[in-house]
């Protein structure tokens, strides 16, 4: 038998406290995992269910269990690999079915400005998708405007960052009353998710990291939320939200376009986003930054100085 060939799935019994130990590396190998939770409770706690000496201490809603398989869930969810339980726990134990869901109830998510989107945004997108593994993300945008530093409007903003990046389109959020990170966390507690993890720039980690967790189980005027779990990760070392125009920031795209100058600002943009849609957003930009469209469209090409 091969691996695929045919259709042929291969799943490893995760009921040896070494295989979820090792889920990572064996996920690279296998198609999906199914927990064994009889078995893996005896291993776990050293002890023999058929046992009358000891069988009165065996319970897979131990602790030590639970740890287990919340590590190997969150090793599917990374690594997008199958899983699933064949123990009795989930119909035995009400409570042991409902930390199962728990489990699954976990999403990813970022929050930036976005004005305007560019390359950067696209990277950050992307790492959040895939540092997601099988949950959901979401990107909620700021709602800020101001002709400086903010010059899209809300709605044509999120229609933008769509079109712009058709493959995260959906976890695009429109919703007009999430102004800010603590309303978006309150937002998603109250949906029901009891872990959530942010991805944003390096520089940033530090700021939300410090925000959430202040607020975390205390009631405030953004809303409430409590989770079990919050975590804050890193995107990578640029900001494409970032102040100082270095490399394809929106702030470079800004200042191309209070330059009048579209190639700098098309240059910042994905190629797939066509030539229409970039003249678009360049105008929009100037727009609202109070600055006159652009009507004619001239390109200027430097040329060398000839020998005399």
């Amino acid at each position: 038998l091969e691996r695929g060939k045919d259709g042929l799935q291969v799943y490893l019994m995760a009921e040896l406290p070494s295989n979820i130990l090792m889920a990572e590396e064996f996920s690279e190998h296998i198609d999906g995992f199914s927990i064994g939770s009889n078995d893996l409770t005896q291993l776990t706690l050293g002890l023999d269910r058929d046992s009358s000496l000891v069988a009165h201490i065996y319970d897979e809603r131990n602790p030590a269990v639970k740890r287990s398989i919340s590590n190997l869930i969150k090793v599917a969810k990374k690594s997008k690999t199958k899983i699933g339980i064949c123990g009795q726990g989930p119909s035995d134990y009400a409570d042991f079915a409902q930390f199962l869901v728990e489990e699954e109830r976990e999403i990813y998510f970022s929050f930036g400005r976005m004005n305007p989107p560019t390359i950067g945004h696209e990277k950050l997108l992307e790492k959040l998708s895939s540092t997601s593994g099988s949950s959901p993300y979401r990107m909620y945008l700021s709602q800020s405007y101001d002709a400086k530093s903010n010059p899209l409007q809300y709605k044509e903003k999120v229609k933008t960052v769509r079109k712009m990046f058709p493959r995260h389109a959906r976890g695009v959020i429109l919703n007009s009353k999430l102004r800010n990170v603590m309303e978006v966390a309150a937002s998603l507690y109250k949906e029901g998710y009891k872990r959530v993890t942010m991805v944003v720039g390096s520089d940033r980690v530090v700021e939300f990291k410090t925000i959430l967790e202040k607020y975390n189980g205390k009631k405030a005027r953004q809303g409430f939320y409590n989770f079990q779990r919050m975590n804050i990760v890193s995107a990578g070392a640029l900001d494409p939200d970032a102040p100082v125009a270095t490399g394809m920031s929106a702030s470079k795209l800004r200042e191309s376009a209070k330059a009048n100058d579209f190639r700098t600002f098309s240059q910042g943009l994905p190629r797939s986003f066509s030539n229409k849609n970039s003249k678009d957003l360049f105008n929009s930009v100037r727009k609202g930054m109070n600055l006159k469209p652009v009507k004619e469209w001239k390109y200027h090409v430097a040329l060398d100085t000839l020998s005399e």
